[in-house]
């Protein structure tokens, strides 16, 4: 969380942390393409 804010001050977290990371698309391989982490979003690879 500290590295993100870090990174991206402007990312908001909610109180559970399990809501704050989700994986908002994949490649054609399967990687995750784009994640969102807190209210930003961030390119996977």
């Amino acid at each position: 969380k500290e590295k993100v804010k870090n990174k991206y001050p402007e990312a908001v977290f909610s109180d559970d942390a399990r809501k704050d990371i989700e994986i908002m698309s994949y490649n054609a391989s399967g990687r995750a393409d784009e994640i969102k982490i807190g209210s930003i979003r961030i390119s996977g690879t």
